[in-house]
């Protein structure tokens, strides 16, 4: 976050999109998920996350963690930061145009898998 306040990005109230949800890639298993931790981090801060996962029951994540998950990335919408989280194939087929579409202008790439093209310059956790 303090990348974010770097760049002089707002950051409470601001929404993060988060891609993945689930314990790993292509897998239905939110057991075990640290993926939390990283939702209750952003909240901590003021920040509200937009969490996407196709792989994972969205009635369970909502009973298990009390999240709205959406299987879809919401079409149009933009974010000061997208935090690449689980390394889904609807994630690591995306091309380095459709992840730059995602953010706003000095938005921040996080990419705690590994998937993101170089050229992208993220922020490798």
């Amino acid at each position: 976050m303090l990348e974010l306040a770097k760049r002089r990005v707002v950051i409470g109230g601001s929404r993060v999109l988060v891609l993945g949800l689930s314990f790993k890639e292509n897998c239905t298993d939110l057991r075990n998920t640290r993926v939390v931790d990283v939702i209750d981090a952003l909240g901590c801060y003021g920040m509200e996350a937009v969490v996407v996962d196709p792989w994972v029951d969205t009635q369970e994540a909502q009973r298990e963690y009390g999240l709205e998950v959406l299987t879809q990335i919401p079409a149009g919408d933009t974010y000061p930061a997208v935090i690449a989280a689980v390394a889904h194939r609807q994630f690591t087929a995306l091309t380095s145009e459709q992840w730059q579409e995602l953010l706003h202008p000095n938005g921040l790439l996080l990419d705690l898998k590994g998937i993101l093209p170089r050229q992208l310059e993220a922020i490798r956790l």
